[in-house]
C-alpha cells in the first residue's frame, strides 16, 4: 500500500478507504460491503476505529473497538457472540466508556496482527485495564490479550 502524507492527516473519506483497501487485501472476510462500511462508519463516528501504520507510514491493518462494563465480557464468555451482523448491534449498544476494551475487528491483511494490536495500545494508552478480542468462529467466543 501507498505511504500517507505526513503533513495532512486522514480524514473520514480517506480512512474509509484505506479501511476498505485493507479489507480487499484479505483472502477472505465475513462481512457484506454493506456491513463493513456500516461498521466502520459507526466505528469512526465513535472514535473507535483505528488504522496502523508501519515506519514508512503506510498502513498494515486496522482496529475496531468498543469499551465495555464486566457484564459484557462475562455474557460473551459464556454466551458467545452471533454472527457478524451482531457486532454492529453490539457497537451502537455499547457506546459509553467502560472498564475494558473489546476488540471487535482486527483487520491485518500482512500478517502483521501483533504489531497493529502493539500500535492501538499505544494509541489508546491501555496499560492496566483489561483487553479482550473477539474470537473467530471456534471453540472460543474472547481471547484475553492484555
Amino acid at each position: 500500500m501507498p505511504a500517507l502524507d505526513e503533513q495532512q492527516p486522514l480524514d473520514f473519506h480517506t480512512s474509509l478507504g484505506v479501511v476498505a483497501q485493507l479489507l480487499s487485501l484479505q483472502p477472505q472476510h465475513p462481512f457484506s460491503i454493506e456491513l463493513y462500511y456500516k461498521l466502520v462508519r459507526t466505528a469512526m463516528e465513535n472514535q473507535r476505529c483505528f488504522i496502523a501504520l508501519n515506519p514508512e507510514r503506510q498502513p498494515i491493518g486496522a482496529v475496531i473497538w468498543i469499551q465495555c462494563d464486566d457484564e459484557l465480557v462475562q455474557e460473551l464468555q459464556c454466551e458467545g457472540w452471533g454472527s457478524e451482523n451482531d457486532l454492529l448491534t453490539l457497537m451502537n449498544k455499547h457506546k459509553s466508556q467502560g472498564k475494558q476494551y473489546l476488540l471487535i475487528h482486527i483487520n491485518s491483511p500482512f500478517g502483521q496482527q501483533l504489531e497493529v494490536i502493539n500500535a492501538w495500545q499505544q494509541y489508546v494508552q491501555n496499560v492496566a485495564q483489561p483487553c479482550w478480542a473477539l474470537a473467530d468462529k471456534g471453540n472460543a467466543s474472547l481471547r484475553k490479550l492484555c
